[in-house]
């Protein structure tokens, strides 16, 4: 009626098999059977591996090609870009009244016309 549960000996079968190999292997008994298995089967897919990489390497290179115009017009932005921040460095060593204050402050909300910082509006 009751069914009596009996011990996996099939783990204790893996772990005789594994220490048995762990032994084999610092012995040097394996490393001919290593090498077999580099040769005939690892070896082979890495070179598939590299290869699909380079093939995939080819169509990147296509792709940046056909992104040209995007790439000059980004390169005309960056430069506008640049000589907008000269302008506003030039403008910032500029001799200010004393009684303007420049602190450091986190932008916290925007409405229409209103800037919310952490120190007011």
């Amino acid at each position: 009626m009751f069914s009596k549960r009996t011990f996996p000996f099939s783990i204790i079968y893996l772990i005789v098999i594994c220490l048995l190999l762990l032994a084999l292997s610092f012995v040097g008994v394996i490393k001919p059977l290593r090498r077999l298995v580099e040769k005939s089967f690892l070896v082979p897919l890495k070179e598939k591996v590299y290869r699909s990489q380079r093939f995939f390497k080819k169509d990147l290179e296509t792709c940046k090609l056909s992104n040209e115009k995007e790439l000059a017009e980004m390169k005309v932005k960056l430069a506008a870009l640049g000589e907008e921040n000269k302008e506003q460095k030039r403008l910032l060593s500029a001799p200010l009244p004393k009684n303007w204050q420049f602190l450091t402050a986190k932008v916290i909300g925007l409405g229409e016309e209103t800037l919310t910082l952490d120190i007011g509006e």
